[in-house]
């Protein structure tokens, strides 16, 4: 007889007792998925409709519009403006949608979750995905945050993210996921990571990001009309007044760090450096 289902099932729910204890909420607060895409198309497809409009801040993640274009929605690009911050008067007078995909912190180093007003009935999903820790906290101002738990032994490794926020809806959730398990071996290898997380490990991995910064910015020399801007989390961001930060991409690469650039808008163009 295969027990396999029965053992996965025991360890799912004590990955998800470790896990919501260092996070600090319920564990029925806490739905593991098996990566980012995964729970981000979970999340649309129980929320929106054919149609139904979404609202975010380019640039962003490709998961991001990835999964509202799966569900058939379409999204209302709010902008960035100084410092990768949205654009408040854009975010004021976008209309409302059925949710709202906020950078915590955003991919340019800046942090979305206050940088507009709630709307009512629009769902707040914030993606916690880049936050300088190895499991990941809620974020105030949202309504489900996306958390990812990292290897402690090679932070640039991501094994699980989970959706956080309140009971009732993670339970909706979870009923909409259905009984797939997650694999075994992912779960074991999560559940070793968190029996190795404590305070100490948090110190290494923020002084391993800090060392990777410092690096970072001791090495590449930003022409002019660029400037870094705020670090968040596990990654770094450059503001160009120059039509392609293409270049300044291209430098990181060359350095052994991942990099990305998006097109230009009005004022100048952007760059994340991955940390990690």
């Amino acid at each position: 007889m295969d027990a396999g289902p029965d053992v996965s099932g025991l360890l799912a729910v004590r990955l998800r007792e470790m896990w919501s204890a260092l996070v600090g909420v319920e564990a029925d607060a806490l739905l593991p998925c098996v990566s980012t895409s995964a729970a981000l198309q979970l999340v649309t497809q129980a929320c929106l409709l054919p149609g139904d409009t979404v609202r975010l801040a380019r640039p962003g993640q490709l998961s991001w519009s990835a999964a509202v274009l799966a569900a058939g929605a379409a999204y209302v690009d709010v902008g960035r403006v100084v410092k990768g911050a949205v654009d408040p008067a854009t975010a004021v007078a976008a209309p409302p949608g059925r949710l709202a995909i906020l950078g915590a912190p955003a991919p340019t180093g800046a942090d979305d979750a206050g940088e507009w007003p709630p709307a009512a009935d629009e769902l707040r999903l914030a993606d916690a995905s880049l936050a300088a820790s190895l499991h990941g906290y809620p974020v105030a101002n949202a309504d489900l945050t996306l958390l990812v738990l990292r290897e402690p032994d090679a932070p640039s490794t991501s094994l699980l993210c989970a959706l956080c926020g309140p009971v009732v809806d993670v339970q909706a959730l979870s009923s909409l996921a259905g009984p797939a398990l997650l694999p075994l071996p992912l779960i074991r290898a999560a559940l070793a990571a968190l029996q190795r997380m404590d305070h100490h490990a948090e110190a290494v991995f923020q002084g391993y990001l800090k060392t990777r910064s410092q690096r970072l910015i001791d090495a590449l020399s930003l022409g002019p009309g660029q400037r870094w801007l705020p670090r968040a989390g596990v990654s770094h961001g450059v503001q160009c007044l120059a039509a392609d930060g293409a270049s300044v991409a291209a430098a990181a690469r060359k350095l052994g760090y991942r990099a990305e650039a998006w097109s230009a808008f009005p004022g100048g163009g952007l760059v994340r450096i991955d940390l990690r």
